[in-house]
C-alpha cells in the first residue's frame, strides 16, 4: 500500500514547525548553559560577601593565579551577574520569526495535522 503523501500547504507547514522546534531546541540549550553560569556565579558572587576586605582575593587566569583587589572582584561578578540575568530573557535570537507567528505556525500544525491524521496516517 503507498503512503500518502501530504499537500504542499501542510508541507509548508510541518516544515515551518520544524524550524521552529529547532529554534525552541537551541534557546533551551542556550538557557540551560547560562542558568549554570549563574548558579556558579551566584555561588562566587555569596563567597565574596564572605569575605573581608584586608583578606587576598586571587583568580584563576590559564595555568596561574593572580591577585585581584577585592573591590575590583566583586565589580567583576556583579558585571557577569548582570550580564547573565540579561541574556537569560532573550528568547527569540535575531534572523528568527517573530514569536506571535511562531505560535500560529506552531498553532496551524497541530489544528491541520488533528484534522487530517486519519486521512495520513490510516
Amino acid at each position: 500500500m503507498a503512503k500518502p503523501t501530504p499537500s504542499p500547504a501542510l508541507q509548508a507547514k510541518y516544515d515551518d514547525f520544524s524550524a521552529a522546534q529547532e529554534i525552541m531546541r537551541s534557546l533551551v540549550k542556550k538557557q540551560e548553559t547560562l542558568t549554570a553560569s549563574r548558579t556558579e556565579t551566584d555561588m562566587v558572587n555569596t563567597e565574596l560577601g564572605d569575605v573581608k576586605a584586608e583578606e587576598p582575593v586571587f583568580k584563576l587566569m590559564g595555568k596561574m593565579l593572580v591577585r585581584q583587589e577585592i573591590g575590583e572582584a566583586r565589580a567583576t561578578i556583579s558585571q557577569r551577574l548582570n550580564m547573565i540575568d540579561r541574556e537569560l530573557f532573550v528568547f527569540i535570537p535575531r534572523g528568527a520569526p517573530d514569536a506571535p507567528s511562531l505560535q500560529a505556525t506552531a498553532q496551524n500544525f497541530y489544528t491541520l495535522a488533528h484534522l487530517l491524521t486519519p486521512r495520513l496516517f490510516f
